[in-house]
């Protein structure tokens, strides 16, 4: 099963002695998005995880800046999921061989990625309109 929202009981220390208050806080450990970027080098990949909220800003920041000296990144697919870090770590055992160095990088097809991502229940989130199963079906026609 999915986490769920926990709430953590957090003491908010006041200046004056023994007037410690409680307050009620929310992480949401639930979800997050797992994306893949493609670069200017054919055939190299990003696959990365970000919080919901702070995916926009992560897509700019990489797409401005690079990532382990590679520029020209460009967001290709983006997916909310539960059980994310699950998700992300079978990721990365598949691919393992894949990757360059100890970085997020990947030598791989970018579409094999994709159908991969697909395959999961989660939220679309780049891009936004289109059908989950028929990208799906397309890319596993285009496999055989």
């Amino acid at each position: 099963s999915g986490l769920q929202n926990r709430w953590l009981q957090v003491q908010v220390l006041s200046p004056l002695p023994n007037t410690a208050a409680p307050l009620p806080y929310c992480m949401d450990y639930g979800k997050k998005i797992i994306y893949l970027m493609t670069s200017v080098v054919s055939g190299l990949v990003k696959i990365g995880k970000t919080g919901t909220s702070n995916y926009p800003e992560r897509m700019r920041v990489l797409e401005t800046n690079g990532y382990y000296n590679v520029v020209g990144l460009k967001r290709y697919f983006a997916i909310e999921l539960d059980d994310y870090d699950d998700k992300e770590n079978l990721l990365r055992e598949i691919f393992s061989k894949h990757q360059v160095g100890t970085s997020k990088l990947f030598a791989l097809d970018q579409d094999l990625i994709r159908q991969l991502l697909l395959s999961f229940d989660g939220k679309l989130i780049y891009p936004e309109k289109i059908d989950k199963d028929e990208v799906f079906d397309k890319l596993t026609a285009v496999r055989r």
